[in-house]
């Protein structure tokens, strides 16, 4: 996987459009959660960009993978030129109650405000299926997994480089309204495990103790199939 093949892909897709307009039938919605290091927002953002394409970029404020350092803010600025939005990617996997993750997105979405002078208008959560998060009302900002814009239209994700049965080429052909969720690490030219590799060292332990269930099933589907 790698930025010039995702720039392939996102050309077949409808025209683009931001969370907060009103969608027509035909529109995709570009959504990238930042789970690794912000460096590879750029040259996905660019890709973009020379396509005339709108893209929302979901920073996380609390990770072991990364800091908001000069590095996220090289990323955050050249994003936001490139013409695409920045939104929050939130955690609430290990909060107990719907009440505490309200309180954290308006925190963390006021500390990237703050810090980027750009309005946080569109939140994306951390391991959704952990914590359902759909039904949460967040006021004037957007959940990406609200309803209209997860099961009512079509959605697409590159999860751990796992389309789960999906041909990405066959969807965005095909789509009328389809949220489209990538992972800018995930097309850096890397399989997986490299990139797992990469993110351990960091972090000073193994990829058999980083990795999730969901990353290992990936791990031994690539290693029987490069």
């Amino acid at each position: 996987m790698t930025f010039e093949a995702y720039g392939r892909l996102i050309a077949l897709g409808p025209p683009t459009y931001r969370f907060t307009d009103e969608l027509p039938e035909r529109a995709m919605l570009l959504r990238h959660d930042i789970d690794d290091r912000p460096r590879w927002i750029e040259p996905m953002s660019r890709i973009e960009a020379e396509q005339g394409k709108v893209a929302t970029y979901c920073l996380q404020v609390r990770t072991p993978f990364y800091a908001l350092d000069d590095e996220a803010d090289r990323a955050v600025a050249a994003l936001l030129d490139d013409g695409h939005e920045l939104g929050l990617h939130f955690d609430s996997s290990r909060m107990a109650s719907d009440d505490e993750v309200l309180e954290g997105v308006e925190r963390e979405a006021t500390l990237l405000e703050q810090r980027y002078d750009t309005p946080i208008r569109v939140v994306s959560f951390h391991m959704p299926g952990v914590r359902p998060v759909g039904h949460l009302d967040l006021g004037d900002r957007v959940n990406t997994y609200a309803p209209r814009f997860f099961t009512e239209i079509s959605y697409l994700s590159d999860s751990n480089q796992n389309w789960r049965g999906k041909d990405p080429e066959h969807e965005l052909r095909t789509a009328g309204r389809i949220q489209f969720l990538t992972h800018p690490t995930l097309w850096s030219g890397r399989p997986l495990r490299e990139i797992l590799e990469e993110q351990a060292a960091r972090l000073g332990t193994s990829v058999e103790d980083l990795a999730t269930d969901d990353q290992k099933a990936v791990l031994e589907m690539q290693a029987h199939h490069p």
